[in-house]
C-alpha cells in the first residue's frame, strides 16, 4: 500500500492566527536582546579600525622625523595652513586636495575643501559623522585628528613659550607622550587641552565642534582614540587624560599633552 506523502501534509494541522503572533513576538524579542549587542560589535570594529590609523600615523610620524634629522614631525610648519599642517606634510596632499612637493609617507588623504565624498582615508575617524569641508558649515577643516601641539610645536610661533619645535631627543618617556588624538575642533590642526579631545568610542560625544561650545564636560562615558611617541595607540578617557605625569606638571588640562617629553627642550628650526 502506497502512502500519500502530500495528502498527509495537507492534512495537518495548520498555524493559527495567535500562534503566528506568538511566534513573531518571539522573534522581535530575540531580535531586541541581540541589536543592542550587534550595536556594540560595530562600534567596537569602528574603534579598532580608528586605532589601526592611529598606530599607522605613529609608525609614519617617526619615518618622517628619519628624513630630517630626527626632528619631531611639526603640528604646523612654516608655510601656509593649507599646505602646511600635519596632516599635509605626511600625505603629501594640501587641504585643498592638490599636491605640494614632498613625499607621501603611507598614509591616504583626499583633502578637506574639496567635498564631503572625500571624508576618508588615514585621517577621518568612522565614528565621527560630521564630515570634511568648511567650518563655517559646521565641517572638519583640518580632519578628524589633531596633533599636539605642545609636544609638535606651532610654525607660526615654534620659538617662544612651550610650543617649541622639538627633536627626538626632547622625548623622556616616548610611551607617555601623544603625537595625535581625536578632535573635536572643527577649525584647528591640533589640540592644547583636554576638552578637545573627541570622546566618541564608546559612546557619543554630542558636545558641538563650534569653538565656543567645545570646552564643556563631556557628558558621555567614550574614550578618545590616541597614538604616543613610541608608536602605541590607545582609547583614553577624560579623566584619564587629566593625570599628570611629568612632576613639573599641575594643570590637568593641559597635562595629557604636556607628558613624556623635556618642555624646555626646542629651537627654532
Amino acid at each position: 500500500m502506497k502512502t500519500n506523502i502530500t495528502a498527509g501534509l495537507r492534512r495537518g494541522k495548520p498555524f493559527t492566527l495567535i500562534e503566528l503572533l506568538v511566534t513573531i513576538a518571539i522573534i522581535a524579542i530575540l531580535a531586541g536582546m541581540l541589536l543592542p549587542a550587534l550595536g556594540k560589535a560595530r562600534d567596537m570594529a569602528r574603534t579598532v579600525f580608528c586605532l589601526n590609523h592611529h598606530k599607522q600615523i605613529g609608525v609614519v610620524q617617526a619615518m618622517y622625523s628619519g628624513d630630517f634629522s630626527d626632528w619631531l614631525l611639526p603640528a604646523m610648519g612654516a608655510g601656509p595652513a593649507n599646505s602646511d599642517s600635519w596632516v599635509s606634510l605626511l600625505s603629501g596632499i594640501c587641504l585643498d586636495g592638490t599636491r605640494r612637493n614632498s613625499a607621501n609617507y603611507g598614509v591616504t588623504f583626499y583633502g578637506t575643501t574639496v567635498g564631503t565624498s572625500y571624508t576618508r582615508g588615514t585621517f577621518a575617524c568612522a565614528k565621527e559623522t560630521i564630515p570634511f569641508g568648511w567650518p563655517g558649515n559646521g565641517h572638519f577643516y583640518y580632519t578628524h585628528l589633531g596633533a599636539n601641539v605642545y609636544l609638535l610645536g606651532n610654525g607660526t610661533n615654534p620659538g617662544t613659550g612651550t610650543r617649541f619645535w622639538r627633536k627626538n631627543t626632547a622625548l623622556t618617556r616616548p610611551a607617555d607622550a601623544i603625537v595625535a588624538g581625536d578632535s573635536k575642533l572643527s577649525n584647528s590642526y591640533a589640540l592644547s587641552g583636554v576638552y578637545e579631545f573627541a570622546y566618541r568610542h564608546g559612546a557619543n560625544d554630542n558636545r558641538s565642534v563650534a569653538a565656543g561650545t567645545v570646552y564643556q564636560f563631556p557628558s558621555g562615558k567614550g574614550g578618545a582614540n590616541v597614538v604616543y611617541a613610541d608608536g602605541h595607540a590607545a582609547t583614553r578617557k577624560f579623566t584619564e587624560l587629566c593625570n599628570p605625569k611629568n612632576p613639573e606638571v599641575s594643570d590637568t588640562i593641559t597635562a595629557a599633552l604636556r607628558n613624556g617629553f623635556n618642555q624646555n627642550a626646542g629651537v627654532l628650526k
